[in-house]
């Protein structure tokens, strides 16, 4: 570049620092900001009742979690009726409810991100080795209240691996191991209640 073209970029750069400058600044006679400040305070405090010295509160505002208020939390496993569909001739359909125990309260479906069939893969020995899914294995419908449905699977031993967001399970069964359960064509598999569990 030329030296008048850094000269013509150097008194554009110092103008509008200038405008800036007065447009920021504003009149002599604008008030100052004010700040308010609130303090909260804490409400009374009543002693313990059993003279320990402890303050306790007037009231008990703590609710269990998730607590009565969860409108689908019930004493036993949810039983809620799933629709299977009619797969077609050369495949078959699974379904059923997530179900998630919440200890001491009850159980509430339980509806992932995401539910997908993972396929067994088996050991030179024939025995099941692992179950192995990818962005091709095929994704439940999740309607609501925990349930899932796969439509037109094709036959087969399949597992289940459900995407709760920050964390990817398999199903279990009901002695702790991992679910596996074969498809055949036109079969309507209902696997029932599958209970998830985080820890």
């Amino acid at each position: 570049m030329k030296k008048s073209s850094y000269a013509i970029i150097v008194m554009l750069v110092i103008t509008l620092s200038a405008l800036l400058l007065v447009a920021g600044c504003g009149s002599s006679q604008d008030e100052p900001a004010t700040i308010e400040v609130i303090i909260n305070t804490p409400g009374p405090i009543t002693p313990a009742a059993d003279g320990s010295g402890y303050p306790a509160p007037a009231q008990n505002a703590v609710a269990s979690y998730p607590g009565s208020q969860n409108s689908q939390l019930s004493e036993t496993p949810p039983d809620i009726d799933v629709d299977i569909p009619s797969p077609g001739a050369d495949f078959g359909s699974v379904g059923g409810i997530m179900v998630r125990e919440i200890s001491g309260e009850g159980f509430i479906p339980l509806t992932p991100i995401e539910v997908a069939l993972a396929e067994v893969k088996f050991l030179d020995t024939g025995e099941p080795g692992y179950l192995a899914h990818s962005d091709e294995s095929l994704k439940a419908d999740l309607p609501g209240t925990g349930i899932f449905i796969f439509n037109n699977v094709p036959p087969g031993q399949y597992g289940l691996v459900i995407d709760m967001g920050f964390t990817q399970l398999l199903a279990l069964d009901e002695n702790g191991e991992t679910l596996l359960f074969d498809v055949e064509a036109g079969q309507i598999l209902d696997l029932g209640h599958i209970f998830v569990s985080f820890g």
